[in-house]
């Protein structure tokens, strides 16, 4: 009974994952966030950013920790739960939102350009796979990193894509107290697209193109 039950088993990750493929489609995002070196500006920025507070995946890259939502880990004990005997009434469905992926396609020649400018510091990149919800169902995704920056972006359908960007650096000011510099933006958005969202200070080049798992 137990080799059956793991045959089982075998069959439905299977077919779950053919149904993710072939009824879900997934998006790589890749990002850039890099900051240009000795600029000054006299313009005048609001002095708060809201910084979202719930409904926030983090996508932590201080350590290396097993990420949570990842390569859809928990499939295998969600069916194994099904076909036990047992009544579990805590049964939780498998996360298929956000799946880790560091391999910058879309913007190498970005990243490359800006690593060979005197005048811009690249300060970190990334990339990763995920579902776009419609807007219920859509959380910001919180980009935490030890180089003085956050990222926040969520990505969610309506009638068309939008994507909605909170992201800040911190710097030193003359009176010693770090101030955060902040880029807060919401567009609209399409496939296979390349946004760059800019401040005098700094930069941000995001790429979202849909994964193609033929």
């Amino acid at each position: 009974m137990k080799y059956l039950n793991r045959i089982t088993l075998c069959i439905l990750t299977l077919s779950f994952n053919l149904l993710v493929i072939s009824e879900i489609s997934e998006y790589k995002i890749e990002y850039l966030i890099f900051k240009y070196v000795d600029n000054s500006t006299d313009e005048i920025f609001r002095d708060e950013l809201n910084v979202p507070s719930d409904n926030i995946i983090i996508f932590n890259t201080l350590d290396n920790d097993e990420f949570p939502y990842s390569n859809f880990s928990n499939i295998s004990e969600f069916f194994q739960k099904i076909l036990s005997d047992e009544n579990d009434s805590d049964l939780n469905k498998p996360n298929i939102f956000l799946r880790e992926d560091n391999n910058i396609i879309a913007l190498i020649k970005f990243k490359s350009k800006i690593e060979k400018k005197k005048n811009i510091e690249l300060i970190d990149h990334n990339s990763w796979l995920q579902t776009i919800p419609n807007y219920e169902k859509s959380k910001f995704i919180e980009i935490k990193n030890d180089n003085g920056y956050r990222l926040y972006l969520k990505l969610y359908k309506k009638r068309f894509f939008h994507m909605d960007i909170k992201t800040y650096i911190e710097e030193k000011s003359n009176d010693k107290k770090n101030k955060k510099l902040f880029i807060d933006e919401e567009r609209r958005f399409f496939e296979n697209e390349i946004h760059f969202f800019d401040h005098p200070n700094f930069g941000v080049i995001i790429s979202i193109s849909e994964v193609d798992h033929l």
